[in-house]
């Protein structure tokens, strides 16, 4: 086993996962941006860019198996290289959401959904936050931060149980269109799995650091 070899393909792991993450914040805003202006444009865009994701999560797990099977790393690199394969495919899923989200804004594209974009808005500045966070938590094996970062989680489950009410129950105009309706709850759910995602990356840095995985999704 080289210790430096070790070393310099962790980060050269952390450095794919973070253009990972940045990518799929991007693809977040991106997609909700496409939403409230009607930028079909962009949406398409986003819906484009899910490939350059997959690619990179492909690098970064072939990169962990090949320092798995090449370098025989000690427990702690290990259960390192075997987290961040859990962490990419979180990040990945992330950009899918935000692919999701653009789809939904090429559906609603004549709809006017003025009404609620500022809790989508709010959602969507949320679980960014968390997912930028979590990824700072992980690069930096902080732990603490980790369990920071989960306490916004139920902000974002309170911001969707509004979104649900005001879609179904307070707004007379969506009540009448379950189409319109049922595609925004959809937006509201794929930014609440968003957050979701961000707690999972947490949980698995908290493992990497202490050797013990704490469930704080629940």
């Amino acid at each position: 086993m080289s210790f430096k070899n070790i070393q310099s393909g962790l980060l050269s792991i952390n450095n794919h996962l973070v253009r990972m993450a940045v990518l799929a914040e991007e693809q977040v805003r991106d997609a909700v941006d496409a939403l409230e202006h009607k930028d079909m444009a962009l949406a398409e865009r986003v819906k484009s860019q899910d490939g350059i994701i997959d690619d990179l999560q492909k690098v970064v797990e072939d990169q962990a198996i090949r320092l798995i099977a090449t370098q025989q790393p000690v427990a702690s690199d290990l259960r390192n290289l075997f987290t961040t394969i859990k962490i990419v495919t979180d990040v990945e899923r992330i950009a899918d959401y935000g692919v999701d989200i653009a789809r939904i804004a090429l559906l609603l594209k004549d709809e006017d959904i003025e009404s609620c974009l500022g809790q989508i808005k709010n959602m969507t500045q949320i679980v960014c936050r968390m997912l930028r966070d979590s990824i700072d938590a992980y690069t930096s094996k902080d732990d603490d931060r980790a369990y920071e970062v989960t306490k916004w989680d139920d902000e974002v489950d309170q911001e969707l149980m509004n979104l649900i009410k005001y879609l179904y129950y307070e707004d007379e105009g969506m009540k009448t269109n379950h189409f319109k309706a049922s595609q925004l709850n959809f937006v509201g759910k794929y930014l609440e799995r968003i957050g979701d995602h961000a707690t999972n990356i947490c949980e698995w840095t908290i493992y990497i650091v202490t050797g013990e995985y704490v469930e704080l999704n629940v």
